[in-house]
């Protein structure tokens, strides 16, 4: 329910109806069951439904896409600073060129795939779709948590990056202008905690790409849902400093 709250705060109103019919569903669920003892076919038909309302809430949240248009000054129905809500989510839309980042970022960040080779070694393959040559610079950042090998749900842990080779140089693809269009990093983990009763986990690669001075990629974009302080109204594309 909580996450429903937020949702609707956040405009995602969608999401958030289908989120609260879900928390209400799993809450009659839990109570049928302490009620009755046992779960029975209807207690489980309200559990059932709760799970798939949940992932139906989950499929329905906005995409960062969807986010850039439902609070842009192109909107069907305006949000936010376009109706003189001041302290309103995605107030820093008021900034054309932070507008002009956040969607570049939405379609132009590079992604990364990883394809384990071993238990300390993996292959992770960047595709850009931009790249200024001897312009654009490309980063990447490898984390990953440990995990016990008898315990197939358990990740231990936080994050870790202390113990990553091989993630400075990449095999680069190009296209025919000369420009990256891929990267290939073979990253070897040389971490001294694992042993015959821990295994890497979960892993994450993490992508950045300087595309100009600029522009870096991908863009920050919790920090855009905060607010920007004293944007200029009813012109808002101007924003006071």
């Amino acid at each position: 329910m909580a996450d429903a709250v937020e949702m609707w705060n956040k405009h995602d109103k969608d999401a958030a109806m289908v989120n609260a019919v879900a928390g209400l569903m799993g809450a009659a669920a839990a109570i049928y069951g302490a009620v009755f003892a046992s779960m029975g076919p209807i207690g489980w038909g309200l559990f059932l439904g709760s799970l798939l309302l949940s992932i139906v809430a989950v499929a329905l949240i906005d995409s960062s896409a969807e986010k850039w248009c439902k609070f842009g000054p192109f909107a069907e129905n305006k949000k936010g600073i376009w109706l003189g809500e001041l302290d309103a989510d995605y107030n820093n839309f008021s900034n054309p060129e932070i507008y002009h980042k956040f969607i570049m970022s939405v379609l132009y960040s590079p992604r990364a795939q990883t394809t384990p080779i071993s238990p300390t070694q993996f292959l992770v393959k960047v595709s850009l779709p931009v790249f200024l040559k001897s312009t654009s610079e490309l980063s990447l950042e490898f984390k990953y948590k440990l995990k016990y090998k008898m315990d197939h749900d358990y990740t231990q842990g936080n994050w870790q990056n202390d113990n990553i080779l091989g993630n400075r140089e990449y095999e680069a693809t190009y296209n025919e202008s000369g420009n990256l269009i891929q990267a290939d990093y073979l990253i070897d983990v040389d971490d001294t905690t694992l042993s015959f009763m821990k295994k890497i986990g979960d892993t994450a690669a993490l992508p950045t790409l300087s595309y100009d001075s600029n522009l870096t990629m991908p863009f920050d974009y919790d920090a855009i849902i905060k607010p920007v302080h004293n944007p200029t109204y009813p012109n808002p594309w101007v924003v006071q400093e």
